[in-house]
């Protein structure tokens, strides 16, 4: 004899092609369903919808340590599930969902395994339609991420995670070259894009102010944070084509109070690897506001 289609929904376990899932009881009390990791995610979600959030959040954070603790690394289902479960994590808990994807993302980008780069596609799509932003390269994600996660901590936990570095004025990172250059000047609640072009025998500067958001300015705070100041002039840059005019001149800026502190010069956006962490970041503020 069929089970009634009615229980099956109120039970919900009916998946969205209408296949009906197995299941078993367990001491009487709790029902354990033997199927995949597609169906648990579709269970997860239904559960939670119910009320027992707890649970929902707990199945899905399940699948994504099942699956990144996967030893099988070159299969066609490694790791779609995880990155799935993270994704429906997110929706039902903005702070473990960022969380999970971030941890997803890294260990994705990380692996060799065919499918795991599809697995990357999905999640650089799935951000592109929550922020607006065309996310080209793998700092971007993760600075997306990170932003994502601190603006779900409530705002109590973020006072007790005040970064150091607070005395800093401005930040600027300066580009130029022959054909002219950029300034991008950031304090705690501006960022400015500034170029410069030759009209007949006059240069134009073109400024573009934009908001800098409580959010971003720590987080540039936090990367100087790892650095010593008073240092960073000392940090030897690779040598490059800026010297052949084929990249711009670019250098890093920090100015407190009276005091500034300037890196040596390099090309274009390729610094020294002690001061990648804070050129990718303004990198990446450089893209979101002016959309480049």
């Amino acid at each position: 004899m069929k089970t009634p289609l009615v229980l099956l929904l109120l039970f919900g376990i009916i998946d969205i092609s209408g296949q009906t899932l197995s299941l078993s009881s367990r001491n009487n009390r709790e029902i354990v369903f033997d199927i995949g990791a597609r169906e648990r995610i579709m269970y997860a979600k239904v559960i939670y919808e119910k009320g027992r959030k707890k649970k929902g959040r707990k199945i899905l954070e399940e699948i994504i340590s099942e699956e990144l603790n996967n030893e099988l690394t070159d299969t066609t289902l490694h790791g779609i599930y995880s990155t799935i479960a993270a994704i429906n994590l997110v929706k039902i808990d903005s702070l473990a969902g960022f969380r999970s994807l971030l941890k997803v993302f890294n260990y994705f980008n990380e692996s060799n395994c065919n499918d795991c780069k599809k697995n990357v596609g999905r999640i650089k799509t799935q951000i592109q339609e929550w922020s607006g932003i065309k996310h080209e390269y793998t700092y971007e994600i993760v600075y997306f991420l990170e932003e994502s996660i601190v603006a779900n901590v409530p705002e109590k936990l973020k006072r007790k995670n005040l970064i150091s570095n607070q005395e800093i004025d401005t930040i600027r990172f300066v580009s130029f070259g022959m054909g002219g250059g950029f300034e991008i000047e950031m304090l705690k609640d501006r960022f400015v894009y500034a170029t410069g072009r030759r009209i007949k025998n006059e240069v134009e500067i073109i400024r573009s102010p934009n908001m800098l958001s409580q959010i971003e300015w720590r987080k540039l705070l936090g990367i100087l944070g790892q650095l010593e100041l008073g240092e960073i002039s000392k940090i030897k840059q690779p040598n490059g084509s800026r010297h052949f005019d084929g990249a711009y001149y670019s250098r890093v800026e920090i100015d407190i109070g009276t005091e500034r502190y300037k890196s040596e010069s390099f090309d274009d956006f390729r610094p020294a690897k002690e001061l990648e962490p804070i050129v990718f970041y303004i990198r990446y503020l450089l893209r979101k506001k002016m959309k480049f």
